[in-house]
């Protein structure tokens, strides 16, 4: 005889989310969905771990946040907290509260009279990686949130080489802020390895030669 399961339903179901009013919340497992006045959701996270509290901010539906990210950004979250708890890091970090774009300006004025290719990294700072970092703290920037910018620059078109760059100059920064902070994690080490599409190779079509002209192309 067979015993049927009954599927686990999430507490964040498109109904309960849409009837949450302005100011009224959803939590689950340390994951909070919350309405804003404007109707946009945000999600955050709120959570203690070995008597430390982890809390902070997601993003939200406009910038498109799903559950399935929420979920894997916590996920991430508490991993990060408990290897630091192993390392004996936990609450030693200098520049893991630091907003992104003050380390990202101290990284490009470091830059300027130290790298040769200072202004495409300044290019690739201000359209890439500050609209989406800018006033997020180092601390909360996560491997997940970077593998979504990767995703997101793929279906831009925006070509390999130049995303590396982008993840490259990313990663510098971070490496930058540890040179004061040797505790600070750097998210961009754990990133998936990305594989390259071979080009297709179109073999050589052999054109036969016309009767009358032999070394002639037909047109």
């Amino acid at each position: 005889m067979t015993t049927a399961t009954k599927k686990r339903t999430s507490a964040f179901s498109e109904k309960a989310k849409k009837e949450l009013a302005p100011g009224q919340e959803i939590s689950e497992n340390g994951i909070i969905y919350r309405k804003r006045t404007d109707g946009c959701g945000t999600w955050r996270y709120d959570f203690t771990q070995s008597g430390t509290r982890h809390k902070g901010v997601i993003g939200s539906d406009r910038d498109g946040v799903t559950l399935s990210q929420a979920r894997e950004f916590i996920s991430e979250i508490r991993a990060k907290a408990i290897t630091n708890r192993i390392s004996g890091r936990t609450g030693r970090s200098t520049q893991s509260s630091r907003l992104f774009k003050e380390v990202a300006q101290e990284y490009l004025d470091w830059s300027e009279s130290h790298h040769q290719d200072h202004r495409h990294n300044a290019s690739r700072m201000n359209n890439h990686l500050l609209p989406r970092f800018a006033d997020r703290r180092l601390g909360d920037i996560t491997t997940a949130m970077i593998e979504t910018m990767r995703t997101e620059l793929r279906r831009t078109e925006v070509s390999p080489q130049t995303i590396q760059r982008i993840v490259s100059l990313l990663s510098c920064t971070f490496d930058f802020a540890q040179k004061s902070d040797p505790n600070l994690d750097n998210p961009t080490t754990r990133l998936s390895r990305v594989k390259h599409q071979k080009k297709e190779v179109v073999p050589f079509m052999r054109i036969p030669r016309h009767r009358d002209h032999p070394f002639r192309l037909n047109v």
